[in-house]
């Protein structure tokens, strides 16, 4: 839905990070790969994401994904 509708989506973090609902990972990172090819420029949601991402130790999808990309980590403050 975020993808077609923009609104803010770093509500749903806590549920995973905190309270494990892993069950919002596949569409979050489905959210991750359509940002950073449609719309790089949303520079916050995609290092919020992405941060997330890491913190919960999806380190390997992270990495993979931006080099996908052609994007260094860095680029967005990570």
């Amino acid at each position: 839905m975020a993808n077609i509708n923009p609104f803010q989506i770093s509500c749903l973090f806590w549920l995973v990070k905190d309270k494990n609902f892993n069950e919002y990972i596949p569409l979050l990172q489905q959210h991750l790969k359509y940002l950073l090819n449609k719309h790089r420029d949303m520079y916050w949601e995609i290092h919020d994401i992405s941060k997330l991402f890491l913190d919960i130790g999806y380190h390997d999808f992270i990495e993979q994904t931006f080099c996908n990309n052609d994007i260094k980590l860095s680029d967005y403050g990570l």
